[in-house]
């Protein structure tokens, strides 16, 4: 029997993360769990309640594997639910280093894909929320430099490509990671999903069973006009540029894009954000954030579904 397999899916918010892990879970020997970290380390109030969209309460995967340790979850889960492959879409990069260091004492892989979105289109993301037009540069930089810093062994899946040739990348990005694939896993809505947190939107298309590709983004009007500058920015911004020509080169139509040779080993000194991660998420547990937004509710990423219990 081949080794089971952890699979996280990562990316800065907005990029499409809870989509991709949803095809990678799309399959009868797979499980895609959503954030996982947010159960574990909570830092809004209704991530302290297991709100499954299969509907059930409690529902049969969560009531077998949530009074399980962090640093235990995954070989729990592995076990009690039978499975070669789970999906992880909790993004921090100082949870995916702890899964790492967990799994080098544990009888199960880790592979990590990076998701990203052209900065135009990310850019897009974020003003439409309410967001600066140069707020998505942060994220951007943020996430994807410290991926290469980290020099995580990642695959990388380009959200836009996703979407015109949804098929063709879904079975490049298996291919990649060594993961089977077969016709139909890209409509990650006709399956049945056990995911915590993560994309609203994406909820709604799994609880409604359809969904569809979107192979055009479509800009606003008022976004529309400032669209020829901001491309110039982008353009001449080398830091930005550097990490697009990183993010190309482990792309999931390179055949090279993934090598799992050994098992990927964690700095021996962790950077500081490692560290403020944890103290924010520490913090969080005991003083949780109410997320309030601007705009349509179906535009927001990560919102409750019903009224949380204070834990």
């Amino acid at each position: 029997m081949e080794t089971p397999t952890l699979i996280n899916v990562g990316g800065t918010s907005r990029s499409g993360s809870t989509l991709v892990h949803l095809i990678l879970g799309n399959a009868p020997d797979a499980i895609a769990c959503g954030e996982v970290v947010s159960w574990f380390r909570p830092e809004h109030t209704h991530h302290f309640e297991i709100d499954c969209p299969c509907g059930r309460r409690p529902c049969p995967v969560w009531n077998k594997i949530s009074t399980a340790s962090a640093n235990q979850f995954y070989s729990t889960a592995f076990r009690e639910l039978g499975v070669q492959y789970l999906v992880d879409s909790s993004k921090a990069l100082s949870w995916i280093l702890d899964t790492h260091r967990w799994a080098r004492n544990s009888d199960y892989a880790v592979v990590d894909v990076v998701v990203w979105k052209n900065p135009l289109d990310l850019a897009y993301s974020f003003w439409k929320r309410g967001h600066d037009l140069m707020f998505w540069r942060s994220q951007f930089v943020k996430y994807y430099g410290r991926v290469q810093q980290l020099r995580l062994p990642v695959v990388a899946i380009n959200y836009g490509d996703l979407m015109q040739r949804p098929r063709e990348t879904t079975a490049s990005l298996c291919a990649a990671i060594g993961m089977p694939d077969y016709e139909g896993k890209e409509r990650f809505w006709e399956g049945e999903h056990h995911h915590l947190f993560g994309s609203l939107g994406v909820r709604r298309q799994v609880e409604a069973g359809q969904s569809v590709f979107v192979s055009q983004q479509n800009f606003s009007d008022k976004f529309a006009t400032k669209v020829d500058a901001l491309s110039d920015t982008i353009n001449a911004d080398n830091e930005v540029q550097q990490l697009i020509h990183f993010l190309k080169s482990v792309d999931v139509t390179e055949s090279s894009a993934y090598r799992r040779s050994e098992p990927y080993r964690p700095p021996h000194v962790y950077p500081g954000w490692y560290f403020a991660q944890r103290i924010k998420r520490v913090y969080r547990r005991y003083y949780p954030a109410t997320l309030i937004h601007a705009g349509r509710a179906d535009d927001i990423e990560t919102v409750p579904i019903r009224p949380a219990i204070k834990a």
